[in-house]
């Protein structure tokens, strides 16, 4: 694109929306996998969702891709 002087925003939008979709997803897979081993683990009282809510505070941040 640069080498024929073209404008390469669009591809750049394009890219960026790509990179959000993916994390969207990773998060969404994060989650089931996480809450589908607990339920497992626990016996599925109030504990669980606590749990739940300590492991997402850890790892979806990580996933906002900073």
């Amino acid at each position: 694109m640069i080498l024929q002087e073209r404008y390469c925003g669009d591809e750049l939008q394009q890219a960026r929306a790509i990179l959000a979709a993916m994390r969207g997803l990773m998060r969404l897979l994060i989650t089931q996998h996480v809450g589908e081993g607990l339920d497992r683990a626990t016996d599925g009282t109030l504990k669980k969702a606590e749990a739940l809510r300590d492991i997402e505070k850890v790892l979806l941040p990580l996933l906002r891709g900073n």
